[in-house]
Order: C-alpha cells, then sequence, then structure tokens
C-alpha cells in the first residue's frame, strides 16, 4: 500500500470515528428534546386543568419573560425534527464511509 493510500485510508477512519462521535450526541440530543417535548405537552395540559384565576396569576408571573408553552412545544419539536434530519445524514455518511 502507498503512503497516499495508507493517509487516505486514516483519513476515511478518523472522518468515520468522527461520524460516530456526532452520531451518539445527536441521538442523545434527540432523546432529550423529545422527553423534553413532553414535559411541555404535559405541564400545558396541567395548565389547562388550572382555575382562571390561578392561570392569570401564572401568565402575569411570566409575561415578558418565557415564550408560551405552546410556542416552546413548537420550537423544541422543530429542534427534534431538525436533529433527526441531521441523524439521518450521519448515518448515510457513516454507511458511505464504513468498509463494505
Amino acid at each position: 500500500m502507498s503512503t497516499k493510500q495508507t493517509l487516505n485510508q486514516e483519513d476515511i477512519v478518523a472522518e468515520l470515528e468522527a461520524k460516530k462521535t456526532e452520531l451518539e450526541r445527536l441521538q442523545k440530543q434527540q432523546e432529550q428534546l423529545g422527553s423534553f417535548t413532553v414535559d411541555l405537552q404535559s405541564r400545558r395540559e396541567e395548565l389547562e386543568n388550572l382555575s382562571t384565576s390561578a392561570r392569570q396569576a401564572r401568565e402575569n408571573r411570566l409575561k415578558g419573560t418565557t415564550a408560551s408553552i405552546d410556542q416552546e412545544i413548537v420550537q423544541y419539536q422543530q429542534e427534534l425534527q431538525s436533529t433527526a434530519q441531521r441523524i439521518a445524514i450521519i448515518e448515510a455518511s457513516i454507511e458511505l464511509l464504513s468498509p463494505s
């Protein structure tokens, strides 16, 4: 094997390892986002069950400091979808880089 081929093989192995590491990180992020989204949805249901006065008091405390729960859910669902797409791309890259 020539030096050029060895370097190319080493580069491929290094890239493959980097992709696997990124895949693990993204899978953990995906799991955390999924759990957080479920938690937000359960909080929304909880808020819907609060009395009107309790809900108004809570809204007054949060006014101007955070997004609404529905907005947060949408934001994290979009991030979750983006993460899933990145995972699919990385999995395809790993498949292409892996020796047959």
